[in-house]
């Protein structure tokens, strides 16, 4: 259950890193773009990496080994291997409500938020 959870995840931030990179990019006009007057193409710069945000349910399943719900063995490789830096928010789930409130009043709530509803009869 949980390597799904991981697996969603990481497949919805990379789908949105890939396009927040490729709405980001520039169209260069013009028949010379890219070369100088001595028709040498240009070195062009390293691309820049977007941010996001995504807030994620604290349940305490990180292991002290593995690290934390901010930074640990898969953080790191989503952050080295996808197009956008992921920065996750833990929200404890039974205050999930509170704190979402107090982000999104002070202005700092994630670029994504997951937020799951259930309906008990």
């Amino acid at each position: 259950m949980k390597r799904k959870l991981w697996m969603g995840m990481t497949i919805g931030v990379v789908a949105l890193g890939a396009t927040l990179v490729g709405c980001s990019s520039e169209k260069k006009e013009g028949a010379a773009a890219g070369t100088t007057a001595t028709n040498a193409p240009k070195e062009s710069a390293p691309a820049k990496r977007g941010n996001v945000t995504v807030s994620m349910y604290d349940r305490g399943g990180v292991p002290a080994s593995e690290g934390s719900y901010e930074e640990n063995r898969w953080t790191k490789w989503i952050n080295q291997n996808g197009p956008v830096n992921v920065k996750y928010i833990p929200v404890l789930r039974g205050e999930s409500t509170k704190k979402l409130n107090v982000l999104f009043a002070s202005g700092s709530a994630p670029d994504i938020v997951n937020r799951v509803q259930h309906a008990f009869p």
